[in-house]
């Protein structure tokens, strides 16, 4: 069995994008992708997980899958802590590291994915997704945008992870528009992390599923492969 943790500089950076990238490039090979806690699922009055039907949008995933996607849905787009909190909910880390070791047991290949970053609170002043990173002994991906800021926010998470011991296995950088500077802004990311096995997917003009599709079909597997 082999998996990663999909973790962001900072919340829109992509990572369910990125997550659905892995999945659907590795889905004949019994993949799953696990989403531990999910807010921002209310919205107009219905409840949806947004990230786990992504995903299952690309790669059509049965029902046993889908219920082996996720732990906590919540309802408000805030971080799980105080998503938690408002749905009267106690989020369990026992639950979700025992949930994890089900999964591992289950499929060949398991994407993790965080919500926001490294240091966003799981439970108020107690538990954070580095801990539960920590705690499931998995090596991360750092997904980060090429846009202007981009340096700031993923060599301080790089260096932040470095900090708690955790493996990083690469970069993806996600968004990518063609500019001189995202050039540069990769180069010296590079550099000055000392990471060299990484990836960069283009910023796409239309995010209907087909066509997302058809992008990501021309994406190499062994490009998804090398992360693990």
């Amino acid at each position: 069995m082999k998996s990663l943790f999909i973790v962001g500089t900072d919340t829109d950076v992509g990572k369910t994008f990125i997550n659905g990238l892995f999945t659907y490039k590795l889905k004949d090979s019994n993949v799953i992708s696990y989403k531990p806690v999910q807010s921002g699922c209310m919205e107009n009055g219905k409840f949806y997980i947004c990230d786990v039907e992504f995903v299952n949008k690309l790669c059509k995933f049965n029902d046993e899958k889908k219920k082996d996607m996720n732990t906590y849905a919540l309802g408000e787009a805030v971080s799980p802590h105080l998503a938690a909190e408002m749905d009267d909910v106690k989020i369990c880390k026992e639950k979700i590291i025992k949930e994890y070791g089900k999964l591992k047991n289950k499929y060949d290949y398991v994407v993790v994915e965080g919500a926001g970053g490294c240091i966003v609170p799981i439970i108020r002043d107690e538990y954070y997704m580095c801990d539960l990173i920590r705690d499931l002994n998995i090596s991360v991906v750092v997904v980060a945008s090429t846009k202007v800021g981009s340096i700031n926010h993923t060599l301080l998470t790089i260096e932040y992870l470095k900090s708690k011991n955790i493996k990083i296995n690469g970069i993806v950088f996600n968004g990518y528009s063609n500019n001189f500077y995202e050039d540069d802004n990769i180069k010296i990311i590079l550099k000055n992390s000392k990471i060299d096995n990484y990836l960069v997917v283009d910023k796409l003009e239309s995010l209907d599923i087909d066509d997302i599709k058809v992008y990501f079909d021309k994406i190499q597997k062994q490009d998804i492969e090398k992360f693990f």
